[in-house]
């Protein structure tokens, strides 16, 4: 998919586009879901991130994070260098490592991260 190709070539607001596309014909695409979070966290967009995966939370529960991991096998860079708790944990989550995610996202200053914020709170409650 040329998405894909963008994506991994650096060109996130290009691929971002095209998934968001795919996503409207189908938006039941767990691999296109991924690809969504992985092309908005290129750009940076953590909000969005949360809010998106929050919502994904909302609809499937608990599923939501399996469904991330399996739809985000083999294409979550796990070499990627230091970077912003925010960016880090986010990466995390769609790994499929929730501890190392809540580590990450847990350590975010709520008031400037309002939907990370949100979205641990989502975590802790499936988690209980």
């Amino acid at each position: 998919m040329l998405a894909n190709r963008y994506l991994l070539n650096g060109k996130a607001a290009e691929a971002l586009e095209l998934y968001r596309k795919a996503l409207a014909q189908d938006p039941e695409k767990t691999d296109m879901e991924c690809r969504y979070i992985l092309a908005q966290l290129e750009l940076r967009k953590v909000d969005q991130v949360a809010e998106f995966i929050g919502n994904m939370l909302r609809v499937h529960g608990q599923r939501a994070l399996g469904q991330l991991e399996s739809g985000c096998q083999g294409f979550v860079p796990t070499d990627v260098p230091k970077d912003h708790a925010s960016i880090t944990g986010l990466r995390a989550l769609i790994a499929g490592d929730l501890g190392r995610a809540m580590r990450h996202l847990g350590e975010l200053d709520p008031d400037r991260f309002p939907a990370i914020a949100n979205l641990v709170r989502q975590l802790e409650e499936q988690r209980a």
